[in-house]
């Protein structure tokens, strides 16, 4: 999950999986799958920088349970 601010200054969590587009009109606007829409005050830009970075994050620790597992036999 990604943290965003909202455009009352509010700060959430949105599930990046559900983000299906994103709109700028001037508010970047997330559409989600689930027919939801949320205003944020973040740029379109930094949105998708915090995807990645959450998204790596998660690769990442995946990875490393990967490498660190008990040796088989």
């Amino acid at each position: 999950m990604i943290l965003v601010t909202t455009i009352n200054g509010e700060e959430m969590y949105v599930n990046e999986d559900l983000i299906e587009t994103i709109r700028i009109t001037p508010d970047t606007v997330l559409f989600l799958t689930n027919g939801k829409r949320v205003v944020v005050k973040n740029a379109p830009e930094d949105v998708i920088a915090r995807i990645q970075t959450f998204r790596r994050e998660v690769y990442r620790g995946a990875f490393m349970v990967e490498h660190t597992a008990l040796p088989r036999e």
